[in-house]
């Protein structure tokens, strides 16, 4: 993908990209940014969950914080005669 940039994803890309069949049940609340290519044809969303779990020692007593990440990508391609995008 050529000319990429990034952006954080707002209520406004989300409803211009609903014009484009993205299927409504899709929660796309849960990335941070989205990656679109210069031509408009690839379509890529990001995020990262953190979690945090505290780590106990044998009495019980807190000592620290394990943090996990988990990170999510979902990307699309728009289809050239129907100009709809899909998931890849």
């Amino acid at each position: 993908m050529e000319n990429m940039h990034l952006e954080p994803i707002t209520k406004e890309i989300l409803e211009m990209l609903a014009k484009y069949t993205f299927t409504p049940e899709r929660n796309f609340g849960i990335y941070d940014n989205i990656s679109i290519s210069g031509d408009g044809e690839y379509i890529e969303f990001y995020g990262e969950t953190v979690n945090k779990e505290p780590v106990y020692d044998k009495h019980g007593e807190l000592m620290d914080y394990n943090y996990s990440v988990k990170s999510m990508a979902r990307r699309y391609r728009r289809d050239k005669f129907s100009g709809e995008y899909f998931e890849y």
